[in-house]
């Protein structure tokens, strides 16, 4: 905007302009000026009119009056309240100072031409929730991180992101995104964290798939609830050997094999909860850093041939698993320090590894007893053992003399131990024992009838035991 200097006209301060004044510069400018003292308190400013040809008049208030702006023109007038005396010097040089902030811009709006909603603090640029359609260009280019959770973005066009190089992770989750364009990552190498969850990348997944190429850097993948399958995660996941971090949770995955994860030797953490699955063929067996494996609520039938010894925490539960067999071939020491199987069908206490470092053994809400007292059984027709066929390419079938309590394997590292909400009728001579750091053991809502152990049965460390037991509680125990 231009301006030439004020004329009087008429007892009136009228100004020229050649351009349309800058409302929202104006708005603000106005409280700062009569914060700072240079309009007097009570001055009463109002429009008087328009030049001719002025065009559309827009008004605004402020505290020290009523402020109009027309296109091409603006006039102004100010008028001591009450005693109605004219200080025409003093609004004058007021609104000169007024339009010298209007016509000169400020260095910052040199550096941010656009106003942007989003919140920064230092490197991380905060625009969740703000209806954003498309990833902001107006955001300091030195951003490393950047949030766009929450939003309306449909589409990553290609070099959406080339204005930020130095970005580290970037999050665009919940903001029913359905392509990822090609070049979208093109010039954002660095990136190692990228969250797309809660979208709906399977309808351009083969797109996606070849936007992720420039990222040899990506450590951490969340892409859970986008309606994938196995073969979709199949094709993004191509290519990614750097990634450390992974989240499927909330997909429509069915089977897992060798090639799902084909590429991920570096992978550390594996979240596959709340999918479809009922069948896992050799799709772990080259994860050898893999550390922390969730399988929780599908619809898993069994766990045999447990042989991955580098895993610290497997969460399997609220899945259909009635049997967990360890690979008893294996002499290795498991690093298993939490299992998780609650809320599943199991009707024997797992087969654990025969070294193993178990703290937290989670087996409520199964159908687990003990059934050592069957072994005494003479009958011809009475066997001693299982066979365990797995149908699946040919893989070896499983034997297990199941009244034999010594197959628990090793739990003499178990902290916690959680059987509430099973079939226990007792505990086989010695077993608790073979815990001596136990701490915690929860056995309520199972069929004891009585809980007959002395202090020499009971590990020393023992803190709290849970046995309570309900009086309606024997309609649920089998015969």
């Amino acid at each position: 905007m231009s301006c030439i200097s004020p004329a009087l006209s008429n007892g009136c301060a009228v100004f020229h302009c050649m351009a349309t004044c800058d409302l929202a510069s104006v708005a603000f400018l106005l409280p700062q000026i009569t914060k700072r003292g240079l309009l007097a308190r009570g001055t009463d400013v109002k429009a008087l009119g328009l030049s001719e040809g002025a065009g559309q008049t827009h008004c605004f208030t402020t505290r020290t009056g009523k402020w109009c702006t027309g296109k091409g023109a603006a006039a102004w007038t100010t008028q001591s309240s009450p005693a109605g005396k004219y200080d025409k010097m003093l609004v004058l040089s007021v609104l000169s100072t007024l339009l010298y902030f209007i016509s000169v811009p400020a260095p910052w709006a040199l550096s941010h031409p656009h106003i942007t909603p989003c919140k920064l603090s230092q490197s991380t640029a905060l625009c969740n929730s703000y209806g954003l359609s498309s990833v902001p260009s107006d955001l300091p280019q030195q951003i490393e991180e950047l949030f766009l959770n929450q939003n309306s973005v449909l589409t990553l066009q290609n070099d959406c992101l080339s204005r930020y190089a130095s970005l580290r992770l970037f999050s665009c989750a919940s903001n029913s995104l359905r392509a990822v364009e090609k070049k979208a990552f093109s010039s954002s190498p660095r990136i190692e964290s990228l969250n797309l969850a809660n979208n709906e990348l399977h309808y351009g997944h083969k797109q996606f798939s070849q936007s992720l190429n420039p990222l040899t850097r990506l450590r951490t993948l969340d892409l859970s609830s986008n309606g994938l399958t196995e073969d979709m995660v199949s094709d993004l996941l191509q290519n990614l050997t750097s990634l450390e971090f992974l989240y499927l949770s909330g997909n429509i995955l069915l089977r897992l094999d060798e090639s799902t994860f084909r590429d991920l030797y570096q992978l550390k953490e594996l979240n596959l909860e709340r999918n479809l699955l009922f069948e896992i063929d050799g799709a772990f067996d080259h994860l050898q850093k893999l550390q922390r494996l969730n399988l929780a609520f599908n619809s898993l039938p069994c766990l045999v041939k447990f042989e991955m010894t580098q895993l610290v925490m497997l969460n399997a539960s609220h899945n259909l698993i009635e049997w967990f067999i360890t690979n008893s071939d294996i002499t290795e020491i498991f690093q298993l320090e939490t299992l998780d199987l609650s809320n599943n069908r199991l009707l024997f206490f797992p087969f654990l590894p025969a070294h193993s470092c178990i703290r937290s053994l989670l087996l409520s809400n199964n159908q687990i007893n003990f059934y050592s007292h069957l072994a005494v059984n003479n009958s011809s027709n009475w066997t001693t053992n299982v066979e365990y066929y797995n149908m699946g390419r040919n893989a070896s079938n499983i034997t297990a003399d199941l009244w034999d309590e010594t197959l628990h394997g090793d739990i003499s590292s178990v902290q916690l131990l959680d059987l509430s909400g099973n079939q226990l009728r007792y505990f086989p001579e010695g077993f608790l024992q073979k815990m001596p750091h136990l701490y915690w053991l929860r056995l309520r809502r199972n069929c004891l009838e009585s809980l007959n152990l002395t202090a020499d049965d009971m590990p020393a460390t023992l803190y709290e035991l849970d046995s309570l037991q309900y009086p309606f509680q024997s309609k649920y125990c089998r015969p």
